[in-house]
């Protein structure tokens, strides 16, 4: 059967917890998956200040990886950014 696309734009440090746009007959998941979804995306943004409970969010979410392929990955996404990168890389 057809699949129809349902979802939200969020900006966590614009609006927390609510979304930005969202289409029509859009329904949420349960608050974890938005809570995991936030700290994925501030992760793939290369984000170096990270909670405990942030932490054990994105651990959860990448747990088919080594804790060594996602540093080599993130720290290969930070270099390619062109804002200064003197903080440490995160405990992943």
């Amino acid at each position: 059967p057809p699949y129809q696309l349902r979802l939200a734009l969020h900006a966590p440090s614009v609006l927390q917890g609510r979304p930005l746009e969202e289409s029509r007959e859009f329904v949420a998941g349960p608050a974890f998956q938005l809570y995991a979804a936030e700290q994925l995306s501030r992760f793939v943004d290369s984000e170096v200040s990270f909670s405990a409970r942030e932490l054990c969010a994105l651990d959860l979410c990448l747990r088919g990886s080594s804790h060594e392929d996602r540093r080599a990955w993130w720290e290969q996404v930070r270099r390619c950014r062109r804002r200064v990168q003197a903080r440490p890389v995160p405990s992943l």
